[in-house]
């Protein structure tokens, strides 16, 4: 398992790379900007081209304060990235869960909460 923080200048996210079970896991604090989320993706299409079985990409997203609403778009490219099986969401209850339920056909995620 691995650990990389990626910093920008009102957002970080935290990805874990795990083998065992195959999981990518973000988890995204105060603004993610354009910025952040291409590094993100560049770290989730470096783990996907590194696995030969199918894997999951979890991204928390219940400390976000602000996002660029441009991310969706970029998040949908996710789904395309090769053996991922799953693509999961963990939102807060209330408005920003039901805001990422909207957008969660776009982007082909599972959107949950943590009273789920």
């Amino acid at each position: 398992m691995t650990t990389t923080t990626l910093t920008r200048r009102w957002g970080s996210a935290i990805i874990t790379e795990s083998d065992d079970p195959a999981e990518f896991t973000v988890r995204a604090v105060g603004y993610v900007g354009l910025g952040l989320i291409r590094a993100d993706y560049t770290a989730a299409k470096r783990y996907a081209q590194h696995r030969t079985t199918p894997w999951t990409y979890t991204v928390d997203v219940r400390a976000v304060t602000l996002p660029n609403p441009i991310n969706i778009l970029y998040l949908s490219r996710l789904r395309h990235l090769p053996r991922i099986a799953e693509y999961r969401v963990i939102a807060s209850p209330g408005l920003q869960y039901r805001l990422l339920r909207l957008a969660a056909g776009l982007v082909g995620a599972t959107v949950t909460t943590d009273d789920a």
